[in-house]
């Protein structure tokens, strides 16, 4: 047999290389054939498909709503597309949770088989009520609307426990989960926060911002420097002034008062209001 001037002139090992590529390229030509006819049968399958009762998520607090899992998922699509095949699983799941109003950040996703993730994340906690009209809306430390599900089902009762923001003229400027839009509504939820703990201790029931908005002045990002006045429930006036680094310390001297008095309402009368610009 007389080879051709190919074969004579084409060394072994170049032989071998050139069959290993062709051969490769078959195999890949095939698998993605194949991955076509199946691809969407293992990404539908029970296997990689997002189960609900297999999402974690930090223990939620009683103002969550016992269905917080399957609301994100119905919210955001992911109950019926949800696959764990998907390259941008990890980020559609931040994204589905941190549209929930009562969701403030959330810091992972882990994604783990069979059909579950584990999301780390930060609830919102509701620090005030802001006095609308004959109702009270419930806002976080920064001044975001949340719902009020939670508390019609606690009862009426329950708004008590947190301050009331008043003499609030605004409407919220935006859907629940979204900032209040006002900075005396901010500015009175940043102290509230710095409160939580000694609100009912200390007999505080009301936070009144005392100047009006600017148009167009308000920044989310920005610390509101809006003076506040305090008061309890016997009517001690506490001048608190603006929200600023001196908080701590500043609650730190109401429960010294309270110390003192016994309680904040039993100040001496020339003693107030009680001025802790």
């Amino acid at each position: 047999m007389v080879r051709t001037d190919y074969e004579a002139s084409t060394p072994p090992k170049r032989r071998v290389f050139l069959t290993a590529i062709v051969l490769f390229a078959v195999f890949v030509l095939g698998f993605v054939t194949v991955w076509q006819y199946i691809r969407k049968d293992v990404f539908e399958s029970s296997e990689y498909r997002l189960d609900p009762r297999k999402i974690a998520v930090p223990p939620p607090p009683e103002w969550i709503p016992a269905d917080f899992i399957d609301e994100v998922l119905h919210n955001s699509g992911l109950d019926t597309d949800g696959s764990l095949l998907e390259r941008r699983m990890p980020e559609r799941l931040a994204s589905a949770f941190l549209a929930h109003p009562w969701v403030a950040e959330v810091k992972q996703v882990r994604l783990h088989y069979p059909g579950g993730a584990d999301i780390d994340l930060i609830y919102r906690e509701p620090v005030a009520m802001v006095e609308m009209g004959d109702g009270l809306l419930p806002v976080d430390r920064e001044g975001v609307l949340l719902r009020t599900d939670y508390f019609h089902a606690a009862g009426p009762g329950t708004k008590d426990d947190y301050p009331h923001i008043a003499s609030i003229e605004t409407a919220p400027q935006g859907n629940i989960g979204m900032s209040w839009g006002d900075p005396r509504v901010a500015a009175a939820a940043c102290v509230a926060d710095v409160l939580k703990d000694v609100v009912r201790p200390l007999g505080i029931v009301r936070i009144v911002p005392e100047s009006a908005p600017e148009k167009n002045a308000f920044s989310p990002t920005e610390m509101p420097t809006i003076p506040l006045r305090i008061y309890t429930a016997g009517k001690t006036e506490i001048l608190w002034g603006p929200p600023g680094t001196a908080d701590v310390d500043k609650k730190n001297l109401l429960v010294e008062y309270a110390e003192q008095y016994g309680t904040l309402d039993a100040i001496p009368k020339n003693q107030q209001p009680v001025r802790l610009e």
